[in-house]
Formats: structure tokens, C-alpha cells, sequence
């Protein structure tokens, strides 16, 4: 299990699928994190309440950088009431809080 995530890490990184500045975001958001420098805006276009596009600028560890690839493209095309679920989701996993269904 290990070398698939690490496999799936390693491809987000090189291969970043919405690393790009996005023209005319509905919204951004910047997050840095001041322990390692990670720095990162994610763009947002929504249509409605639903995530039209999503992308990311900014540099950071390989770790960062695939986690927020794979989270735009986990978020693409779904509510914002999803994502934020999603996000949350996430959150409680890397912090090893026990999953719920």
C-alpha cells in the first residue's frame, strides 16, 4: 500500500494536472504553512454552488504539491457543501482522527 500512495505522490508532483494560474477565479484563497514555507493559493470558479474549475499557484514540498493537485481534482464538479466535507475529511485523516462513514 505504502508504494502505491507513494507512486500516486510522485505522479501528482511531476505531472500536476491543475498547477496553473486561473484566469478570473470566482475566489481565491492563499494558506502557508510557516513551519516548512509551504505556500499555496488555490482558485476557484464556481457556477452556482458547484466547483466549475479548480487550480492552485505556488510552491512547496512534493508532499503539498500532490495533495493539492489530487484534492482540485477531487473537488471539480462537486458542491461546495462536498468539498467542504471532503476537505474536513481529509483534515481529520493526516491528523489521525478515526474516519467515520
Amino acid at each position: 500500500m505504502a508504494s502505491i500512495y507513494t507512486a500516486a505522490l510522485m505522479e501528482h508532483n511531476a505531472h500536476p494536472d491543475y498547477k496553473y494560474q486561473m484566469d478570473e477565479p470566482t475566489c481565491t484563497h492563499d494558506g502557508v504553512n510557516p513551519s516548512c514555507g509551504d505556500e499555496l493559493t488555490l482558485a476557484l470558479r464556481l457556477r452556482g454552488d458547484v466547483i466549475e474549475e479548480a487550480a492552485f499557484t505556488g510552491h512547496g514540498c512534493a508532499v503539498s504539491q500532490a495533495a493539492a493537485d489530487m484534492m482540485a481534482d477531487l473537488i471539480t464538479g462537486e458542491t461546495i457543501a462536498e468539498a467542504q466535507r471532503l476537505s474536513s475529511l481529509y483534515l481529520d485523516m493526516i491528523k489521525g482522527r478515526p474516519l467515520t462513514d
